[in-house]
């Protein structure tokens, strides 16, 4: 069986616990959490001084909801009775955070989870800052803070003080075994994808360099998208929580009252209103990605898979409510539809700045609710049609003289 070994007692700089710090709206102790099931240990272990927090017990309940087992407990002695000798033991240090992808990359998921123990040099900052984290193994090296060990090693802890570290006692009695050592490769050190969660800076940097790598900068041509990516991105620590949900529920919300003024009467209002709800789905679009592309053992919804048809759909709604005629129902209904159709299906695939502007929901409706406002929605729907369908007609052609 794999076991991961995680620890919740060491303080960061600011007194606050480094499993409690905050990488992108979640806790380290459950990005540490994230790597062990990566990993796919089936057993999760977290030394802590109290078993009863909050952040233990929802650690404890998101494991258990997999169909693993979690322990919390105060010291090594429980410890012997969780591994047995044919087990592997993998020992992540305090507060330290680990890029998984990168991880796989320079180590692979199943040479990560061979008995070994990563080392750094004596002369990295990581060892000069914090040697009693990364402890000295001989003159020349240090603990990397991760370390993969026989089951038989916790067999020895019985014999130990009760109140005797135990990574660092399993790290000793890894070393008298003779596990074998290996440097951290030295692209894991590098860009902050090795990181000690033991002050705000380290954190910070960290989180602008997950950002940049799961947020991408959408294109120019559509600025909803852009000013809705932006926003995310200064605000993840807020978004990565239930805001994907939060911004669907209050788009949802917007359109729902935007139908009504429109149909009452105030077209302009009501087609304005259906814009900022069309752009709180693009925050939801975007905080969606970003929660998947962090972490695929982080929560997620199926917000992406939806969110773009159903903004469609109810932003088509809005104008067919607002351009409605009595005396000419049918091409009343039938513009604004045909309006929307087409501008989706310009800009349904490619990345190109023209389809990004056929994207953008929240741009449209901002344009008919000034064409509304000057009794000219009906034309300004008419000549967005027109446009639509000249992109489509320019793709076919450039398909046809590609090939």
């Amino acid at each position: 069986m794999r076991i991961a070994l995680l620890s919740a007692t060491e303080r960061a700089s600011n007194g606050a616990l480094r499993a409690e710090q905050k990488l992108a709206g979640r806790s380290v102790l459950e990005w540490q959490v994230d790597l062990a099931l990566r990993l796919q240990c089936e057993r999760i272990i977290c030394l802590c001084t109290a078993p009863a927090s909050e952040l233990i017990i929802a650690q404890q309940r998101r494991v258990e909801g997999k169909g693993l087992s979690f322990h919390a407990l105060r010291n090594h002695l429980q410890l012997t009775n969780l591994v047995r000798a044919d087990d592997a033991i993998f020992v992540q240090l305090d507060g330290l955070i680990v890029d998984q992808d990168a991880l796989d990359d320079d180590c692979g998921a199943d040479a990560a989870l061979q008995n070994c123990i990563f080392e750094i040099s004596s002369d990295h900052p990581l060892s000069a800052a914090y040697p009693a984290d990364f402890q000295r193994i001989d003159k020349d090296k240090h603990w990397g803070g991760v370390a993969v060990l026989p089951g038989e090693c916790a067999a020895a802890l019985k014999e130990m003080p009760e109140d005797a570290d135990a990574v660092s006692l399993l790290l000793r009695i890894g070393l008298q075994a003779r596990v074998v050592r290996e440097d951290v490769p030295i692209t894991l050190l590098e860009n902050n994808q090795w990181v000690l969660a033991s002050d705000a800076e380290s954190l910070n940097l960290r989180g602008k360099a997950l950002m940049e790598a799961n947020l991408s900068q959408p294109s120019w041509a559509g600025p909803g998208a852009v000013i809705a990516a932006a926003i995310v991105r200064q605000t993840a620590d807020r978004w990565l929580g239930a805001g994907s949900e939060i911004a669907a529920a209050a788009a949802v919300a917007g359109f729902l009252v935007a139908a009504i003024l429109a149909g009452i009467g105030f077209a302009p209002a009501g087609i304005a209103l259906a814009s900022v709800g069309a752009f709180a789905a693009s925050l939801a679009d975007s905080s969606g990605r970003l929660r998947r592309g962090i972490s695929l053992h982080a929560a997620q919804s199926a917000l992406s898979n939806w969110i773009a048809p159903v903004t469609t759909m109810l932003s088509c709604a809005v104008l067919m409510i607002a351009n409605w005629e009595a005396g000419a129902m049918l091409v009343s209904l039938s513009i604004p539809l045909l309006a929307i159709g087409l501008s989706y299906l310009a800009g349904s695939t490619g990345s190109k700045p023209s389809q990004a502007f056929w994207r953008d929901n929240a741009l449209h409706l901002a344009i008919f609710a000034g064409a509304a406002f000057f009794g000219l929605l009906q034309n300004a729907l008419l000549v967005f049609s027109l446009g639509a369908l000249l992109q489509l007609l320019l793709r076919v052609r450039n398909k046809k003289a590609i090939m």
